[in-house]
């Protein structure tokens, strides 16, 4: 049986909510599940390769009743991921992994273990894309005990490790001595070294090196932690210029500079470290403190000045000697800070956050490079269960000669334990659709629109489609967005290449009409527009000819029901009825056709019908006869034709119609609409109101969560009347719409269902 270890760092978060919900921040793709079993997955890390296309996870997972070491892999940029599998296997527990990739294709894992009954730090690496791993001399299925302390050593948080040309570098806290203290080796050296052996309580370390692809090429390591406890905690920084073998202070003297009191007295805790590509900014240094009465988020900026100009530290944009940037003010409990440089001149900080009554993930991302200004933080995840332990990397923007991207990794317990989720930024729209075909329709006012579903590179497959018309070519996004009609539709995109298609109606029969189509993926990005085809809209063409028929025609109807025809609910008014007579007889045709021909007439009655009694009585009865045979017409059109003869009928046909009534409550629902859909800022809604009433929207995002009530009193009826639906404050994304109208005599009625999506410009 393995131990089990109930750390203080981990019951701390070990809260358990669940109530499954779903939203989506603007430029994210949604959050996708990495995990699915009943045990605990936890500390999730993050790593990808130099531009972004293979994204490596690893976390902690009890799932056969002792923690364990689990990793799993995306080949294309995370939207399709690996089956986990087990990289620990041993006789103590294995906790708190951490990831970090270097070129040419260098995977390292570290972690904490405790198989030799007290914890040592451990590590492997893989040469090829963790299908196989070794320790880190190459030994396949071996590990390397890097720490290697000794019972009764206890080595514990988190491990953290870079690695550059001269080295795979790791720090880690440890207390063998009584003391917890901040260690570091370089794994090509034997000697492992305490970085500050007079401190009083040191912990959370973390460690990074500068980017090969960023000039200068140097072996600058850069080491920060959280010394002391209580009001007396503070954020510690050590520079090496020699691969570590030695340490210096801001002044380039052996030693080491407290970052977080130099601008005032605070408890400044949890620090992580990063290095930007230009050589103003240099480091930077993100930390909780505490200086506004609470805990925030925290950065400060380190200029590596040439030697022997001391290094100086400020808050970017405030200049030199200010105090450090403030990133969050309304933070409650902020948590485990995790950062990550994109390029030279952005990076971002994310952490957990129990602003919203339960752990959710938040992002800001610094801007400018010496001059750096951070954005206000964004929400990432939005379930009602607690989203922690976040971990972000982001691929080199430069050496990926495009757009950096984020990866997000952390725990999740909205599925009743928690597992591990993943999203990633997404600023990248869908694929253009460039065989965009139109062709008249089938019938009058309709066109018949064909295209290749489009790939949206990050998410898949787009989640939307935003259709339009107009009387001229559409030739930009602009020119759609301002001139194009949009056309209402409910369509569902197909997996990538596969033929859509879609009828357009209503349009004006025998008028051209240029079309266009853009998608939209889950992220709210959209695609440029599509080619821009045209089409002229089915026609129609009307003959009447009139025809004199003898002998009399004799009908026999066949009409049922009779009796009291009872709705639900019970609703009074004006119907039609449309009976169906069968003509038995023959019909000689003049002028130009003779034969014999049997017609079925249908019979339209004309009246008021009351629902609630039994109808009888003689009804005048107009029958249209439609002709079977050849009708020769002038011009010669081709097209769809209705002939309509007039037949003068003798005689009185008594008849006790049938009456059928659509139900009202279908009637409406199919009248409901949405436009524009996509819709940016706002939607409007409109819909067939029969009588005066409340119109009641209830409006849910994919998880089923209520995020919107709309009530609008309506006193017109009889006619289509709208509600208008401000979408601004809602994120990018698909939503459901469930519209119900209360009458004001107290009747009710229900609504099918509507999908309706948000973008973003």
């Amino acid at each position: 049986m393995k131990h089990f270890r109930v750390f203080w760092w981990l019951a701390v978060v070990l809260i358990f909510t669940v109530t499954p919900v779903l939203a989506m921040p603007d430029g994210w793709t949604n959050d996708k599940r990495l995990t699915s079993n009943s045990g605990q997955s936890l500390y999730p890390s993050v790593t990808c390769d130099l531009i972004g296309t293979t994204v490596y996870a690893a976390w902690m997972d009890d799932r056969n009743g002792y923690w364990e070491i689990y990793f799993c892999r995306s080949f294309d940029r995370g939207k399709t991921w690996s089956t986990d599998t087990n990289i620990t296997n041993n006789a103590g527990a294995s906790t708190s992994p951490y990831l970090t990739w270097q070129e040419p294709n260098i995977l390292l894992l570290t972690w904490l273990d405790y198989r030799g009954g007290s914890g040592d730090i451990y590590g492997m690496q893989s040469m090829d894309d963790g299908s196989t791993w070794t320790d880190l001399s190459g030994n396949p299925g071996q590990t390397t005990n890097i720490s290697n302390r000794g019972n009764p050593a206890v080595s514990f948080s988190r491990p953290r490790a870079t690695m550059n040309p001269l080295g795979i570098h790791v720090v880690w806290a440890d207390n063998s001595t009584g003391n917890s203290l901040i260690y570091y080796r370089n794994v090509a050296f034997p000697p492992t070294v305490c970085i500050k052996p007079d401190s009083i309580s040191a912990t959370l370390p973390a460690i990074a090196c500068r980017n090969y692809s960023w000039p200068p090429h140097n072996n600058d390591l850069f080491i920060v932690w959280e010394e002391g406890s209580g009001p007396n905690s503070s954020i510690y920084f050590t520079p090496s210029q020699d691969a570590g073998l030695t340490r210096i202070d801001g002044n380039y003297n052996p030693g080491y500079d407290d970052i977080s009191h130099k601008f005032g007295s605070s408890t400044a805790r949890h620090p992580d470290v990063f290095v930007c590509g230009d050589t103003a900014a240099g480091v930077d240094v993100a930390f909780l403190d505490d200086r506004q009465g609470s805990d925030q988020v925290y950065w400060e900026a380190g200029r590596l000045n040439p030697t022997p100009t001391p290094i100086s530290w400020d808050s970017g944009f405030m200049g030199m000697g200010a105090a450090p940037n403030t990133i969050t003010t309304t933070a409650i409990t902020p948590q485990w800070l995790s950062v990550s440089p994109r390029d030279g001149s952005h990076q971002s900080i994310i952490w957990q956050d129990n602003r919203d009554s339960n752990n959710e993930i938040y992002i800001c991302e610094g801007m400018g490079g010496g001059a750096i200004m951070f954005t206000p933080p964004q929400r990432l995840t939005y379930d009602g269960a607690d989203s922690i332990l976040p971990a972000i990397i982001s691929n080199d923007a430069f050496a990926a000669s495009g757009p950096a991207e984020y990866h997000v990794v952390w725990s999740d317990n909205r599925d009743s334990n928690y597992e591990i989720y993943y999203k990633r930024s997404d600023i990248i729209g869908p694929d253009s659709i460039q065989d965009l075909a139109a062709v008249a329709g089938s019938h009058p006012g309709e066109v018949d629109l064909t295209w290749s579903a489009p790939d949206d590179n990050i998410c898949v497959r787009a989640i939307c489609y935003d259709i339009g018309h107009d009387a001229d070519a559409i030739g930009s996004l602009f020119e759609y967005r301002t001139e194009a009609v949009k056309i209402p539709q409910n369509l569902t995109p197909q997996s990538p290449g596969q033929t859509e298609n879609f009828t357009v109606t209503g349009l004006t029969p025998g008028n051209a009409y240029f079309f266009a189509v853009i998608s939209v993926d889950e992220a709210g990005n959209s695609s440029t527009v599509s080619n821009s085809p045209s089409a002229s809209a089915c026609g129609t063409f009307t003959a009447t000819p009139t025809y004199s028929h003898s002998p009399t025609i004799t009908v026999t109807p066949s009409i049922t029901p009779t009796g009291t025809i009872t709705l639900t609910p019970t609703e009074s008014g004006t119907y039609t009825s449309t009976p169906t007579i069968t003509l038995t007889g023959t019909i000689t045709l003049t002028p130009t056709e003779s034969g014999t021909y049997t017609s079925t007439p249908t019979i339209t009655q004309t009246g008021t019908v009351s629902l609630t009694t039994t109808e009888s009585g003689t009804y005048t009865s107009t029958p249209t006869i439609t002709q079977t045979g050849t009708v020769s017409l002038t011009p010669m059109e081709s097209g769809t034709y209705t002939s309509t003869p007039t037949i003068t009928q003798t005689g009185t046909i008594t008849l006790t119609p049938t009456i059928t009534s659509a139900s009202p409550s279908s009637l409406a629902g199919a009248e409901l609409k949405a436009y524009p859909n996509p819709g940016t800022k706002k939607i409007t809604f409109s819909y067939y109101l029969e009588k005066p009433g409340r119109a009641v929207f209830n409006i849910y995002n994919m998880s089923g969560e209520k995020v919107v009530k709309l009530e609008e009193s309506k006193n017109e009826y009889g006619t289509m009347v709208e509600t208008i639906w401000n979408t601004t404050d809602l994120a990018a994304g698909i939503y459901i719409v469930k519209l119900q109208i209360i009458f004001k005599d107290g009747a009710r009625r229900g609504f099918s269902t509507y999908r309706v999506a948000i973008v973003r410009e």
